[in-house]
């Protein structure tokens, strides 16, 4: 199993405590939205955390994971 460590802790509090203050949530792929609250983990170029609801851009980090690095570990996202 591989483990993913983030670079902002201070950006994970704040996504963590604007997630526990909100109420809907986008469903991946879909226009729909849910209660159950949540993140996303994303991979393209990286792997991150972000938001699952709607905010503007500039009140919510994206977090970056450190110990991933698209170029040079290419089998990273199957692990």
């Amino acid at each position: 199993m591989t483990k993913l460590t983030f670079k902002s802790s201070e950006g994970l509090k704040t996504l963590a405590e604007q997630t526990l203050k909100t109420t809907f949530f986008k469903m991946p792929y879909t226009n729909e939205t849910t209660k159950e609250k949540g993140l996303w983990l994303v991979k393209d170029e990286g792997m991150y955390l972000m938001k699952a609801f709607a905010v503007s851009e500039k009140d919510m980090p994206v977090i970056y994971a450190e110990s991933f690095d698209p170029y040079k570990d290419e089998d990273g996202w199957d692990r």
